[in-house]
Order: C-alpha cells, then sequence, then structure tokens
C-alpha cells in the first residue's frame, strides 16, 4: 500500500487514536509506537533505516529485539536487549530466530514478519516463551 504524504499523515493520527484505545499496553511499548510514529518516513510510508536509531530510546533496549531478513526465508536477530537475554537463558544475537521457534509454527511465525516488511505495518504481541531451560516467559 502506497501512502501519499496528506494521506501518510492521517494513517500516522489513525495509528495513534488506535493505540490510545488499546488498554493494559506497557508503557514502555506505547514508548516505542510515539518514536516509530515520529520517524521520517519513505513515499511508501516506512521509516526510513538511517533515521531509526535505537540508542534515541534507550530505556527500551534492554527489551529490544531487531531482526534483519536477509532473505525470505530467514530471520536474522540483529539486536537482542540484555533482559531478553537473561530470559531466554542465551544471547540469540547473529542466529536465524526461527531455530527458536518450535517447527510447527515456523512458517507461520515467518509469515508474520514477511507482512510487516511487504506492508507499513507493526505487530504488537504477546508471548509466552519457554526457553532451553526449561523457563517461562
Amino acid at each position: 500500500m502506497k501512502l501519499s504524504l496528506n494521506e501518510l499523515g492521517d494513517y500516522t493520527e489513525t495509528c495513534r487514536m488506535k493505540i490510545e484505545e488499546l488498554s493494559g499496553i506497557d508503557p514502555l511499548n506505547l514508548r516505542f509506537v510515539e518514536y516509530w510514529l515520529s520517524l521520517p518516513r519513505d513515499p511508501g510510508g516506512i521509516p526510513l533505516r538511517m533515521d531509526f536509531d535505537p540508542t534515541e530510546v534507550p530505556d527500551l533496549l534492554p527489551r529490544f529485539i531487531m531482526h534483519e531478513i536477509r532473505d525470505r526465508s530467514r530471520l536474522h536477530v540483529r539486536l537482542l536487549g540484555t533482559e531478553l537475554v537473561r530470559r531466554y537463558g542465551m544471547d540469540v544475537t547473529g542466529k536465524n530466530y526461527l531455530e527458536f521457534v518450535p517447527e510447527g509454527r515456523r512458517s507461520q511465525s515467518l509469515e508474520a514478519m514477511l507482512v510487516i516488511v511487504d506492508f507499513p505495518a507493526g505487530v504488537l504481541t504477546r508471548m509466552n516463551v519457554r526457553t532451553t531451560r526449561g523457563r517461562m516467559h
């Protein structure tokens, strides 16, 4: 979906209004959304990579994960915050995220991530994660 600059302003405002309707959302997640919506965007509505700097929101870094899609079958973990490393029980930076998703859910997880790449979209997810040491988070 390509958005004109006028439509992009409407899109951003619509996103803010929809987010305000959500209840029970962690304030840190809302802070990320506000940061994301503040970034300059290309004509397709996607923030420019050169303008996205996670260090501009340092309070979010411990719980931050950034994936890089190198081809349409691999989700490279480019950045993993220290809190997530602690929860997972290991640092998976540099690894294929899909290796840590149960085999029966891998295609579904990949498909969801590709939607984010193909459209100006984001995903707010609550996940229960079982680490390799058996801990649930």
